[in-house]
């Protein structure tokens, strides 16, 4: 079963929601964990460092403590690869 991604909006993101940012970096797409909001402010979460998109969905996923949707931020310049997995939105 392929993995099932949302497109982030800000307007309408969920509380405990995961951020994957996706950029374009050297010629190949690169993720960071760029946001987690779980509203407590005892628990600080730092955007991750910019890595491979495997291993940004895997962290991604780590970190998905509500088990809500990952939501994608993509930068201008990338396009969504679907062995990534699905985007929807």
């Amino acid at each position: 079963m392929a993995r099932r991604f949302i497109r982030y909006q800000k307007d309408n993101a969920p509380k405990d929601a995961v951020v994957l940012r996706v950029l374009q970096r050297g010629g190949r797409a690169v993720g960071l964990v760029r946001e987690i909001d779980f509203g407590n402010e005892g628990t600080p979460y730092y955007p991750s460092e910019e890595v491979a998109m495997p291993d940004a969905i895997r962290l991604a996923e780590n970190r998905n403590d509500s088990g809500g949707p990952i939501l994608v931020e993509m930068a201008e310049d990338v396009e969504w690869n679907p062995d990534w997995g699905v985007l929807e939105g």
